[in-house]
This record gives C-alpha cells, sequence and structure tokens, in this order.
C-alpha cells in the first residue's frame, strides 16, 4: 500500500533536447561556465594549481529535522514518533559533461527508548529506531548532445501519476506510515543503469536495475505493521527475502516519450520487481506455521500521457500487468484438511489491468488541486485470492499558500475500495524565517469492514508537529 502525496507544476512541454540541455545540466553560481574544450577531470587544472577552482564546483546542502507524533487513540504508546533527522546532499561538477551527486539519511527515533521496548520486536528496532545510510549515489554525464548515461543509486520516475504505481515501476517504496510520507520521500532509490538518447522531439531510455532490497514495510508491535491482518497465534511471519541484486537477475524498463505542442505521450515496457511482497510457506512446524515474504518480477506493456488545456492538466496511465503474484486466502483451510505441505500454495500468477485517470487544477492563485483515480482489474480471477476482481482507489489533494508563499495548508483524502477506506490528512507549514520552518497536521484512519487494506489502521489516528531548518 502507498499512499503519498506531491506537489508539481503546471507547464507546456518543450523538446527533450533542450529540456536535457537546460536543466540536467544547467549553470548556475554554484557551477560556473566551463572551459568549452575540457572534457576529462585529467585536463583541468583545479585539482593542481587552483583548489578554490575546484570547490566553486561542489554544492553542499541538506537538512536538520525534528518530529513528533502522537496517537491519541491509542491505549498505551501514544507517543510514537520523537524523531531527529539529518539528511546531507553534495553535487560536484567534474567538468560540463559529467556530474556526480550523492545524499546521506541519518536518523533516530527516541520514542522507542521513551515507550516500552519489550513490546517490538528485534526486527523491528533495528527498521525504525535508527539507521545511517546512503540513498542516491550516481554519475550523471553527456556522451554526446543526443546520449547521456547515469549510473549508480538513484530514483527514476516513469508515468504521470503522483500516487499509483502504475508505470513507475523502477525504485520500491517507503510503506511504514501510510497517508503520512511524500511522494519524494516514498520511492527509495536503487542501483539503475539508465541511457537516454534524444531525436528531435522523442526521448528513448533503457534502464535495467542492479539493486532490489525490496520496500520498506514495518514488523510487529508497530503502528502500521505491515502484516496486522494477519498476525495470530501459531503463525510467525520472518525476515523478508530480497531479490537478487549485481547483475545475475537484474530488472529492465524501456520507454519512449513523444513530445508535442501542449503534453506528451509515453510507451513502457519492463520486467521489474513487485514493490509488494507476497508470502511463502518456510515450515509448518508443531507450534505453527512459519511464512516468509519474498518479492518476485512481474512483466508491465503500457502507456501514459498528459495534455494541458488552460489552468487544468489531463493525465492517464493504463497497463497491462503480466504473471504479478497474488495471494490466495484459502491456506489455513488447506492446511487443517491435511493438504500436504510440498502442495500448498500461497500465491498464484494473474494478469491484471492498472488504469489511471486525473486532472490538476491551478486556475486559481495560489490554489492546486490535484485527482486521481487508480482502479486494477484482474483478468483470470478466481474466488480463492485474497484481492478482488476491481478495486480502486481516488486521491483529492488541495494545496493552498498564501502570505508571499511563507504560509501554506493542505489536505490530502485517499478513499480505498473495497471496504470503504479513507485517510485523510490535513496540514499546515510556515517559514519562521529563511531555512527554517514548522509543520503541524492530523492524520485520520478510518473503514468500514476488514476488506479496506487499512482496517487494522483504525485506531492510529495522530496530530504530529514537525520543526525544519535548511541549510
Amino acid at each position: 500500500m502507498t499512499i503519498v502525496g506531491a506537489s508539481s507544476g503546471l507547464m507546456m512541454t518543450s523538446s527533450f533536447a533542450d529540456e536535457f540541455l537546460d536543466s540536467d545540466f544547467e549553470e548556475s553560481d554554484t557551477f560556473p561556465e566551463l572551459d568549452p574544450g575540457i572534457t576529462s577531470m585529467e585536463d583541468t587544472e583545479f585539482n593542481k594549481d587552483n583548489p578554490e577552482d575546484s570547490l566553486s564546483r561542489l554544492s553542499l546542502g541538506g537538512f536538520l529535522k525534528f518530529r513528533t507524533e502522537y496517537g491519541y487513540n491509542r491505549d498505551h504508546k501514544k507517543l510514537s514518533r520523537v524523531e531527529t533527522a539529518l539528511f546531507l546532499e553534495s553535487d560536484y561538477k567534474i567538468n560540463d559533461n559529467l556530474k556526480f551527486r550523492g545524499t546521506l539519511n541519518a536518523f533516530y527515533d527516541f520514542a522507542y527508548g521513551i515507550e516500552s521496548r519489550d513490546e517490538f520486536l528485534q526486527e523491528t528496532l533495528d527498521d525504525n529506531e535508527y539507521d545511517v545510510v546512503i540513498k542516491e549515489l550516481f554519475l550523471d554525464g553527456k556522451l554526446s548532445n543526443r546520449l547521456s548515461i547515469k549510473a549508480g543509486r538513484q530514483v527514476v520516475v516513469f508515468g504521470e501519476s503522483e500516487y499509483a504505481r502504475i508505470l513507475d515501476v523502477i525504485n520500491p517504496r517507503d510503506l511504514t506510515r501510510p497517508g503520512l510520507i511524500s511522494i519524494e520521500d516514498a520511492r527509495l532509490p536503487v542501483g539503475v543503469i539508465r541511457l537516454s538518447y534524444f531525436s528531435d522531439n522523442w526521448l528513448f531510455d533503457a534502464a535495467t536495475t542492479h539493486e532490489h532490497p525490496g520496500s520498506d514495510i514495518n514488523g510487529a508491535g508497530s503502528d502500521f505493521d505491515y502484516y496486522a491482518s494477519i498476525r495470530r497465534p501459531g503463525i510467525t511471519i520472518l525476515n523478508e527475502k530480497r531479490g537478487k541484486s549485481g547483475f545475475r537477475s537484474p530488472g529492465f524498463a524501456l520507454r519512449a516519450k513523444k513530445s508535442f505542442n501542449g503534453g506528451d505521450i509515453s510507451f513502457v515496457a519492463a520486467n521489474t520487481y513487485d514493490d509488494q511482497p507476497y508470502l511463502t510457506i518456510k515450515a509448518l512446524t508443531a507450534s505453527g506455521l512459519v511464512l516468509q515474504p519474498r518479492y518476485d518480477k512481474y512483466r508491465t506493456l503500457g502507456m501514459s500521457g498528459n495534455l494541458v488545456k488552460g489552468p487544468i492538466l489531463f493525465k492517464f496511465e493504463g497497463a497491462f500487468q503480466n504473471k504479478i503474484k497474488l495471494m490466495r486466502n484459502d491456506i489455513l483451510k488447506k492446511i487443517n484438511a491435511n493438504v500436504p505441505f510440498a502442495e500448498i500454495k500461497t500465491t498464484r500468477e494473474s494478469d491484471r489491468i492498472a488504469l489511471m485517470t486525473g486532472i490538476e487544477y491551478t486556475g486559481i492563485t495560489n490554489l492546486r488541486i490535484n485527482f486521481e483515480v487508480e482502479t486494477t482489474h484482474i483478468l483470470d480471477y478466481e474466488h480463492y485470492l485474497s484481492d478482488e476482481q476491481n478495486e480502486y482507489r481516488a486521491y483529492t489533494q488541495a494545496t493552498y499558500s498564501m502570505m508571499h508563499n511563507t504560509l501554506e495548508f493542505e489536505m490530502l483524502w485517499v478513499y480505498f475500495h473495497p471496504g470503504d477506506g479513507n485517510i485523510l490528512r490535513l496540514t499546515t507549514e510556515y517559514d519562521l524565517f529563511d531555512g527554517l520552518s514548522i509543520l503541524a497536521g492530523a492524520a485520520f484512519y478510518q473503514s468500514r469492514s476488514d476488506a479496506s487494506t487499512i482496517f487494522p489502521y483504525n485506531n492510529q489516528d495522530r496530530i504530529f508537529l514537525q520543526m525544519k531548518y535548511s541549510f
């Protein structure tokens, strides 16, 4: 389950060659104009005789953030987050044709020390109490005026949706806090080699993925335990089994994107890992059933596009998803019927159609409204599948800024069917002064039946406060 929000501008689309030259290698005060004859580090003198020139090509930044969350509906452990986080980013322009980028994120959540640590699994503490991780780490280079390469840990965005993962199939997601994580933070960088070729108004992308860590999910005891709906005595869920990394079993994604006056259209083919794990039976013992989450590949063939008409952006995505693993709901029934362990299957490979349509409106000054509807249809449906044959979600996001953009209000509402599930998030953010902002908000979780994926989170309503200093 991925519930995220983001902001995007509304603009006319120009040729991709111009977009590449103007955005990916835009000159700035940080990266001053270089001698066009310089093509490599060996040709430059700044490493030897002019160290100040070397420093001028380096950009450093980041932020320090403090966030606390209070689950007022919980019987205990109401203080669910007291987190301090540090984010660092660095860009280094080696020459006109090559640059380096790296980002690092570190955090420590004091809530686990304040509350009872004994109620959490060690894996939950390992994943959520503290961590230091290198997020992005890549080289971005121009091989010619029409060909570029980007290699390393990165985020590669395909598709038009700000919420649904239909054609945005390369990066796994952070699924630990549904409704509370923005799309920028939800996509997890992975090792990718990406080639891009620009031809007039066409952009061609070929990407291979060589790192498959899976999505971030929460374990037992956490507020948003990913498997809360199936945890019960007699069922043990092990740590996830990750996909193969390196060059042994790479994923791939191809895209052809055509730009025209007022919009663009894209065609995508991919064979990548699903961002949501499925469960396999690891063992059947006297004490119960032992399950293990795993990830597997599925194939995607689809298209997307957008069109600007005045203050309205129309967008769509559609895909045929082949051999995607869906969970079965008859596992315990077969175990109770003494079906041999080796004959019990936890999943079934199915084909699925996924569609998204949406609009974005910016016709009122300082107001942006984004609305999307995502639907999925299982083509070869069987009654023993845990998913419904037809499911859909609706996303509504509205942001309004005032006082010269120093004060912003935001609403995000996500509706789930089946189960009539709802997530509503309300936030207010104020820039106290340059670099320092304060954000306050509340999130509400409600569903009518256990058919909803968010039913286990009905008591997770919370208020939160955040202070952030950017440098």
